[in-house]
């Protein structure tokens, strides 16, 4: 989405860049309760150990955790 400002930094662009925001935050949170109930657990365990929008500082490679 960034990116969008970066490549046609126009004012219309920014003024649009709120709500687009909204949009796509919301198309995330209902894929992500389709995916909930189609895959239930697996994606359970999934979501606990990938962050949703930003990536967690750290290691590029680190070694998966088994899930208890």
């Amino acid at each position: 989405m960034i990116g969008v400002l970066l490549q046609w930094p126009r004012l219309l662009t920014l003024a649009m860049f709120p709500a687009l925001v909204v949009l796509y935050w919301r198309l995330a949170v209902e894929e992500e309760r389709e995916t909930a109930a189609r895959f239930g657990p697996a994606w359970a365990g999934y979501r606990r150990a990938t962050p949703a929008f930003l990536s967690r500082l750290g290691p590029v490679f680190r070694p998966a955790r088994p899930e208890v």
